[in-house]
């Protein structure tokens, strides 16, 4: 072949391999990869007399669920002040349906998911891997005056029938307009005295829903960052993170029909106490005057 040809040749090929990187897209393509969302409760919730507050998790084993980690070797991780976690699933890619959930638990004919919206949607599945919350003041529920405490079914002990179901449902990603679409239900009991106490309403379903909530790739200020979990999900950028904006309110309605708001904000990260900041201007000091010591006696 002539040196002319071979440019020709190689000119083509570099075309084709352009024109199959442009066409593909998967280099390119906007997406979410698989995470968690972490949560705090804002303030009381006006389900149920005197409202629900958020019970601190503390830490939690994201190797647990649905794909466990995802073989991110992540384990269990400090969540401080954490009292909801939300698991996405499958990647979210715009005109994609990823979802493999038809029926919800619940009461019909709330069991359905709403039809996917396609265009520049990409919808994945939901999984509610933790929820724990208390009454934010003694009220009575008909078994008693005193704390109550709402837990995942899912969490019930061997000794309770447990595990219950986990709770599920859908996000639809919204890619042009930045924002989202979430259904979720949620099998709970009511427990008296503790969140292991008695259980005193067994298997109440709270649909919580959100449309329009605004996210983004990149993390509000002082969010709480685990690696493999809300952050670098593609194990190099945040150009996969997905974060909801930092306050999200939620409408719950349970099976009795009692409507109600849960709003929670991104978890931040654990601020020190008063007295490690005493403790470090402390030992700063000791080591300033140990420092003019020496420098004393070897003067």
């Amino acid at each position: 072949m002539s040196i002319a040809g071979i440019k020709r040749a190689f000119v083509v090929l570099m075309l084709g391999a352009i024109a199959g990187s442009a066409g593909s897209g998967s280099c390119l393509a906007d997406q979410v990869d698989p995470g968690w969302d972490l949560f705090t409760t804002t303030g009381p919730t006006n389900l149920g007399p005197g409202g629900f507050v958020g019970v601190p998790l503390n830490t939690f084993n994201f190797n647990s669920g649905t794909f466990g980690d995802f073989a991110r070797g992540i384990g269990t991780q400090n969540v401080a002040n954490t009292d909801t976690i939300i698991k996405r699933l499958e990647t979210a890619q715009p005109g994609v349906d990823n979802s493999t959930f038809t029926t919800f638990p619940g009461v019909p004919p709330l069991t359905a998911p709403a039809a996917y919206p396609g265009g520049t949607f990409g919808r994945i599945d939901l999984e509610v891997s933790a929820l724990q919350l208390m009454s934010g003041a003694p009220t009575d529920f008909g078994f008693g005056v005193g704390i109550y405490y709402e837990t995942l079914v899912s969490n019930r002990s061997a000794g309770e029938g447990g595990p219950g179901p986990m709770g599920i449902g859908i996000m639809d990603i919204d890619f042009a307009t930045n924002t989202f679409n979430s259904d979720l239900y949620i099998p709970i009991d009511l427990r008296f005295g503790s969140a292991t106490g008695p259980i005193v309403i067994a298997g109440d379903v709270l649909h919580v829903s959100s449309t329009g909530t605004l996210w983004s790739h990149d993390a509000p200020p002082n969010a709480l960052l685990i690696n493999g979990v809300n952050n670098l999900l593609n194990g190099t950028d945040t150009k996969a993170d997905f974060w909801p904006q930092p306050l999200l309110t939620e409408q719950v309605v349970d099976t009795l029909n009692i409507v109600g708001q849960h709003s929670v904000t991104v978890s931040l990260r654990p601020v020190p106490e008063p007295g490690s900041f005493v403790l470090v201007g402390l030992g700063i000091g000791l080591a300033g005057y140990g420092w003019r010591r020496r420098q004393a006696i070897s003067a």
